[in-house]
């Protein structure tokens, strides 16, 4: 295991860890925690009330050789779609931006859709994203990403 290898998994644990602990406690308003996928990388939540939140990824591109991706995005999301049991499953869509660095520079909106899971008692949340991407600089190309994640909320409402 390379020097860089072995980081990016210690990075891995440090943001994994605060998941394995059991905390009988509300979700709060910032979430933090780790999204596989295209890309794949770390992930932050940061909820403005109910139906509205602000979600941020820093991330590595498997796809775009040796390209780190950060990404910033405005989110609504709906409750009435689905319903569950326990928790809430609300479906989101929102807008926002993508920076990729590396090989490949482009600059380019984001237009992501998807589920998240909360969980009654625990302050965890997972999430299933598809966000389409119009990149517009250096030039003009469509892209795609996916992922699926979870976040580990601090505090209480």
């Amino acid at each position: 295991m390379t020097n860089s290898h072995a980081k990016y998994l210690m990075l891995l644990v440090l943001l994994i860890l605060p998941l394995t602990l059991k905390a009988q406690m509300k979700r709060g308003n910032f979430g933090a925690g780790v999204m596989f996928g295209e890309p794949s990388g770390i992930t932050a939540k940061l909820w403005q009330g109910q139906r509205n939140a602000f979600d941020f990824g820093l991330a590595w591109s498997f796809e775009h050789t040796n390209s780190m991706t950060m990404q910033a995005d405005y989110l609504w999301h709906n409750y009435n779609i689905i319903k569950v049991d326990e928790g809430t499953m609300p479906i989101y869509y929102g807008v926002g931006g993508r920076v990729m660095v590396g090989n490949e520079g482009n600059v380019g909106i984001r237009v992501p859709v998807g589920v998240n899971y909360l969980f009654a008692h625990d302050p965890l949340g997972l999430f299933f994203e598809v966000a389409p991407i119009l990149d517009l600089a250096p030039s003009t190309n469509f892209d795609l990403n996916a992922d699926v994640g979870i976040r580990y909320y601090f505090g209480t409402k």
